[in-house]
């Protein structure tokens, strides 16, 4: 699957407003997504994840979308101001939700 493509499936299973991911923790991998870290609130897991986009979507990214970097700090996207800098291929931020259980 293409960056592009990647990123537009992505897209179309983000709530950005409650935070939800209508993928599962495989799809999101599938996707080039990886997980950082567990939120915390006041000491205690809120049950999101945060995951990292790939370099491969900096291009892709529009402009005003809500990203949270690496210490859960939540901004706004802006290309050629947010920084694209990577480590093993990731980018210092990304979407931050709750995936979609798999059920058996």
């Amino acid at each position: 699957m293409t960056p592009e493509k990647a990123f537009k499936r992505l897209m179309n299973s983000i709530d950005v407003y409650d935070e939800s991911l209508n993928l599962t923790d495989n799809e999101m991998l599938d996707l080039g997504m990886r997980r950082w870290a567990n939120e915390l609130s006041e000491g205690k897991e809120t049950g999101k994840t945060l995951w990292l986009f790939p370099l491969s979507f900096y291009g892709y990214i529009p402009a005003g979308f809500p990203i949270v970097d690496l210490n859960f700090k939540r901004e706004v996207f802006q290309p050629f101001v947010t920084d694209n800098d990577d480590r093993f291929g990731l980018l210092a931020f990304g979407v931050l939700g709750k995936t979609k259980s798999l059920e058996i």
